[in-house]
């Protein structure tokens, strides 16, 4: 196989993907505004990834709802995310 194929960056912004999972707009003060990091590999590898449909969006809704409400030390249990941004995108 070929190991030179472009690979995806382990931790990607939330804002990326922000809009499809939300159906109604932030305010206007953080549509441009990236809230947190998701570590991709983590995410695919934990239980959360598994959820069933319904239970996926409302997973990530609550989510957006505790960095709105500033609630951080529920989002912090989560391991695949992060309010740091990465020096630099890993890409293995």
């Amino acid at each position: 196989m070929n190991d030179n194929l472009p690979r995806a960056p382990e931790w990607i912004p939330e804002s990326e993907f922000r809009d499809t999972l939300l159906m109604q707009q932030l305010p206007a003060a953080l549509r441009k505004k990236n809230l947190f990091w998701i570590n991709a590999r983590q995410y695919l590898a934990h239980d959360d990834a598994q959820l069933p449909p319904e239970d996926y969006l409302r997973h990530w809704k609550r989510i957006y709802e505790c960095c709105l409400s500033h609630d951080l030390c529920t989002l912090r249990r989560l391991s695949y995310l992060s309010f740091d941004a990465p020096g630099e995108y890993d890409i293995h």
